[in-house]
C-alpha cells in the first residue's frame, strides 16, 4: 500500500470538508444591548441569588402567559432553610430596591410582586410526605399590585394564613383574610415576622418588631406539615395577556438577620 498516496487522498477529504460553507449566512440573534432579557427571545427569564454586600440579593423577571386576558401565572423564587421542620418563628429584614409590573391593556388584568418570610407549620389531618397537600402555611410579605391606587414606590404589608390544596401548593384556599399591617416605602427596609403560636392556635404577625397581630385558625394542627418548608424570597404574578405588550412582573431586594426560634436553629 502507498502510504503517501493514502494520507494525500486524506488530506484532500480534509480539505474539502473544510471547504464546505454553511447553508445559511449568520445574522445576530441576541447582542444584550438591552437592559433585560427579551420574552421574544429567550424562553426561560431573569433571575438571581447571590450574597453581595453581607446581604442575600434576590431578583426575578417574569413575563405573563399570552393564551388568556384573565388569571396570572405565579412564580416564586427564594431560598429554603435547612431542617426547618423545628422551626416556629421566622423574622427577617426585607429592602426592596426596585420593582415593575404591569396591568393588561387591553383587559385590564392586573399582576403583582411580593417580598415574603414564608413557612408550613403544620399538616390538617391528610398528612402525605413530602407533599404539601393539608398543610397550613402563613405569610407575611410587601406587595405591590399592577392597579394599586397607592403613591409609586409604596408597597402595602400584609399577612395571611392558608391551607395548600396541591402538592406544591400553587393551589390553595385562604383560611383568613389579607390582614393589612402597613406600609413600606420602596428603598426603606421592614422587619417581617411571623410566630405560630400553637397554644392559642393562632399566628402572630409583627412588622419592624411592633406589636404583633393575632391571626386565629380552626383546622387541626395535630400532624406535622408534609413539607415544612420555611423560606425567604420572592413571587411575582404576572398577568395573562392576549394582545399588547407581554407584561411584566419585576422585583429586586435584599433579606438580612434573618431569625429563627432558638430550638430551630440547626
Amino acid at each position: 500500500m502507498n502510504l503517501f498516496r493514502v494520507g494525500a487522498l486524506a488530506l484532500g477529504l480534509w480539505a474539502a470538508h473544510g471547504a464546505a460553507t454553511a447553508a445559511e449566512p449568520y445574522v445576530t440573534y441576541d447582542d444584550f444591548n438591552d437592559s433585560v432579557l427579551s420574552p421574544a427571545r429567550w424562553f426561560d427569564a431573569e433571575r438571581t441569588r447571590v450574597v453581595v454586600g453581607k446581604t442575600m440579593r434576590l431578583a426575578q423577571r417574569d413575563w405573563g402567559l399570552t393564551n388568556s386576558n384573565s388569571g396570572t401565572q405565579g412564580i416564586s423564587w427564594g431560598d429554603t432553610i435547612s431542617r426547618s421542620g423545628k422551626v416556629t418563628q421566622l423574622r427577617a429584614t426585607v429592602r426592596v430596591t426596585a420593582l415593575d409590573v404591569t396591568t393588561c391593556a387591553a383587559s385590564g388584568n392586573a399582576g403583582f410582586v411580593r417580598a415574603r418570610v414564608l413557612g408550613f407549620f403544620f399538616n390538617s389531618g391528610n398528612r402525605t410526605a413530602g407533599s404539601n397537600v393539608g398543610d397550613i402555611g402563613a405569610q407575611m410579605y410587601l406587595i405591590r399590585t399592577s392597579n394599586s391606587a397607592d403613591a409609586p414606590g409604596v408597597m402595602r404589608v400584609e399577612g395571611n394564613i392558608f391551607m395548600c390544596t396541591s402538592a406544591d401548593c400553587n393551589q390553595s384556599v385562604g383560611l383568613s383574610a389579607n390582614v393589612p399591617l402597613g406600609t413600606v416605602n420602596v428603598g426603606a427596609a421592614a422587619t417581617l415576622q411571623v410566630d405560630w403560636d400553637r397554644a392559642g392556635k393562632q399566628f402572630l404577625f409583627s412588622l419592624d418588631k411592633g406589636a404583633a397581630t393575632a391571626v386565629g385558625y380552626t383546622v387541626d394542627d395535630s400532624a406535622d406539615a408534609g413539607n415544612g418548608l420555611k423560606t425567604i424570597g420572592m413571587r411575582t404574578n404576572a398577568a395573562s395577556c392576549m394582545s399588547g405588550p407581554r407584561t411584566v412582573a419585576f422585583i429586586d431586594g435584599k433579606f438580612d438577620n434573618v431569625q429563627v426560634n432558638a430550638t430551630g436553629k440547626p
